[in-house]
């Protein structure tokens, strides 16, 4: 397989790898499409290491693809099956192996280019709304950089629980009325509008 192979020197080129093999908990994925990010040309840099058991040398960390082989211990998951991810290194790659937990199904209606772009965004729009400050319905949400991809993230997530996004690029950290920030925690984001 072809993989974009960063240089000493930082630069990239393209080189022959061997095909990747799924063990028993991964896929590997014929990768479609794989969203280029700031982390990936800090990794070329030298200043942002590839996390342990993902290829060094490799940028891409979002990927879309089709499922070519599946690990034997992975249930639910077939071959042929449309997915992206988040993962940790080796997207820029015509193929990777993923541990099967870290896919996503690639939503019908969405083209390769756009899950490529997906996961990133939206997975940290998702850790910072719901898993961390815990937006729920009918809290407002203020969202700062509401026009980039991040911000669109966001948005959606705020929508999903059905909370109020409203877009103003501004930047605002306030708890809930009667909540007083406390330690450790992310406060509560308030309104966001586009206008």
């Amino acid at each position: 397989m072809r993989a974009v192979v960063i240089e000493s020197d930082g630069q990239f080129h393209l080189e022959q790898r061997p095909n990747p093999v799924a063990g028993p908990g991964d896929v590997v994925v014929r990768v479609h499409a794989a969203g280029l990010n700031a982390a990936d040309l800090q990794q070329a840099r030298g200043d942002y290491p590839a996390p342990p058991g993902w290829p060094t040398d490799v940028p891409g960390l979002e990927i879309a693809g089709k499922v070519e082989r599946v690990g034997s211990a992975v249930t639910g998951i077939s071959t042929g099956d449309r997915v992206m991810a988040l993962v940790g290194g080796g997207g820029h790659a015509e193929r990777i192996t993923v541990p099967a937990d870290l896919l996503l199904p690639v939503p019908e209606g969405l083209t390769w280019q756009e899950a490529g772009g997906f996961p990133e965004a939206f997975s940290t729009a998702w850790d910072a709304l719901i898993t961390q400050a815990q937006v729920r319905a009918g809290d407002r949400v203020l969202i700062t950089g509401g026009g980039r991809r991040r911000g669109n993230g966001h948005g959606a997530g705020c929508r999903s629980v059905r909370s109020a996004c409203r877009g103003k690029c501004a930047s605002s950290r306030a708890s809930r009325p009667g909540e007083g920030a406390r330690p450790g925690r992310h406060t509560r984001r308030r309104r966001h509008s586009r206008r």
